[in-house]
């Protein structure tokens, strides 16, 4: 079996076991800040924390 391209991108979520509602939250208020570095920097690993994201 032959891969071509880039490995999809991830983001990875630091923070310790929350429920679905807080990591929509973290997710949902970093939605800018991953839609750029994803799509238009090509960043392919985003780590996400409640401080914000480091790429």
């Amino acid at each position: 079996m032959k891969f071509h391209g880039a490995p999809p991108p991830v983001i990875w979520i630091r923070m310790p076991n929350q429920a679905k509602a807080a990591v929509l939250k973290l997710l949902l208020s970093h939605r800018l800040v991953l839609q750029e570095a994803l799509q238009e920097k090509g960043i392919a690993c985003i780590e996400l924390g409640p401080q914000g994201a480091d790429q």
